[in-house]
C-alpha cells in the first residue's frame, strides 16, 4: 500500500502497472488502508461504503472513525454537495476517535464547544451543520490542549490524504491550529481567560510559522488555518 499511495501523490502509475490488482488483492486480505483506499475512489458515499467504513472503524481504524465523522458533521445537498448531515453520528465517532486518540478528533470536538462547527471559516461554516450543543471554554480549552501531539505518527492513508488537503483532511493528524485556538482562549477568553498562558502560547504559535497581527482574529484566521477552499 506504501507504493500505491506514493503513485497517488506523484500521479506515476506507469510505475505500478499493478496497482489495481494490487489494491484488489489488499481489500480480499481486509487491509484497512486498501478499503479506506476504495471507499475513498467511489464518486459518492453510499449504503456500501457506510458499511465498509464502520467495519473498519470498529476494529479501531481511526481514519475511517474521521471519515465517518466529517461525512456526517457535512449538510446533505447545499450546493450539490452531499454529506451525511447527523449530529448524533458525528459526534458518535468524533467522541470514539478522540478516546482511541485521535488528534483532529479532540480539535473539532474543541471546535463544536467552541463555536458549534467543525470550522471557525466563513467560508467553510456554510458546508457543515451546526450543533446543538452550549459553547463551554473550558471543554473546548481541555480538548485543544489534548489535540496538541505534534509527534503523532500518522497511518500511510492518512500519510496521503493530509500531503493533498492539509485541513479537513478526512484522516486522523496532528492539527497545529488546535495552538492557535488555545493561544485565542487564553487571551480572549470569558471564562478561562489567563495572560501569562497567552504569552506562553503566542511564542509557540509564531515558532510553528504563525506570526502576523492578532488584532483582527478573522482575518488572522485565514492566515494561520491553512484551509483548502472548496
Amino acid at each position: 500500500m506504501t507504493l500505491y499511495y506514493a503513485s497517488e501523490a506523484l500521479r506515476c502509475d506507469e510505475f505500478v502497472p499493478n496497482k489495481k490488482q494490487w489494491l484488489k488483492e489488499a481489500i480480499a486480505n481486509n487491509n484497512q488502508d486498501a478499503i479506506l483506499a476504495k471507499v475513498k475512489s467511489l464518486p459518492y458515499m453510499g449504503t456500501e461504503s457506510i458499511g465498509q467504513l464502520e467495519k473498519v472503524a470498529n476494529l479501531g481504524n481511526l481514519d475511517a472513525m474521521i471519515i465517518l465523522a466529517m461525512w456526517y458533521s457535512r449538510k446533505n445537498n447545499y450546493k450539490g454537495l452531499v454529506g451525511g448531515e447527523d449530529q448524533e453520528k458525528s459526534l458518535k465517532w468524533f467522541n470514539k476517535a478522540a478516546g482511541a486518540g485521535s488528534p483532529n478528533a479532540m480539535y473539532f470536538l474543541g471546535m463544536i464547544y467552541k463555536y458549534k462547527q467543525i470550522t471557525r471559516d466563513k467560508y467553510e461554516q456554510p458546508l457543515f451543520i451546526k450543533y446543538d450543543i452550549a459553547p463551554d471554554e473550558r471543554f473546548a480549552l481541555n480538548w485543544f490542549i489534548k489535540a496538541d501531539q505534534p509527534n503523532y505518527k500518522e497511518s500511510i492513508y492518512s500519510r496521503s490524504e493530509s500531503s493533498t488537503h492539509t485541513y479537513l483532511a478526512s484522516s486522523s493528524y496532528n492539527v497545529p491550529s488546535a495552538c492557535y485556538e488555545i493561544f485565542l482562549l487564553y487571551k480572549n477568553g470569558k471564562v478561562v481567560k489567563d495572560k501569562a498562558k497567552a504569552i506562553e502560547m503566542k511564542s509557540k504559535v509564531k515558532y510553528l510559522g504563525m506570526s502576523g497581527s492578532y488584532k483582527d482574529d478573522n482575518r488572522i484566521n485565514e492566515k494561520f488555518s491553512d484551509i483548502k477552499r472548496y
